[in-house]
């Protein structure tokens, strides 16, 4: 069972020296009592509980913070993820789905930004045409003056 397997892990972690680890159990196979995400510390020979504070956990190891978000989906496949908290900027990092829509939104940025380009050189290009500048550089005007 489940149980089984997580003391089995934390043995194998006890055995390599692992300073920390996490359980993160979002469907709770452990049990309705169970916590979705807990923490345990390497202190004076045993692993103990890390605490929570104000619904997050506090990660020595990774020097920042863990805890839970709302759910991503409704319905069936509805689950609480797990979040880190970006220690500099106090913001939860993107999950991979937001990472995404992240990206797709920069895409749709960008391209409204090169055709913006595209439009402003068919502009410039048409008012040099209609005022008969038509690429004149500077060495061109001095032969327009002397005309």
């Amino acid at each position: 069972g489940v149980g089984d397997t997580l003391a089995a892990k934390k043995r194998f972690y006890q055995r390599m020296g692992v300073p920390e680890y996490w359980v993160y159990d979002p469907e709770r196979l452990r049990g309705a009592e169970a916590a979705i995400l807990e923490g345990f510390r390497w202190a004076e020979g045993v692993f103990v509980p890390i605490a929570a504070e104000d619904g997050l956990w506090r990660s020595a190891v990774l020097e920042t913070k863990w805890g839970i978000g709302p759910p991503l989906y409704d319905g069936a496949d509805r689950y609480a993820p797990m979040r880190l908290l970006n220690p500099v900027t106090n913001k939860w990092y993107p999950l991979p789905k937001e990472q995404r829509l992240m990206i797709d939104e920069q895409a749709v940025q960008l391209d409204k930004q090169k055709t913006y380009i595209a439009n402003q050189k068919a502009y410039i290009a048409d008012l040099e045409r209609r005022l008969g500048l038509g690429g004149a550089g500077p060495s061109d005007s001095s032969d327009a003056e002397r005309a």
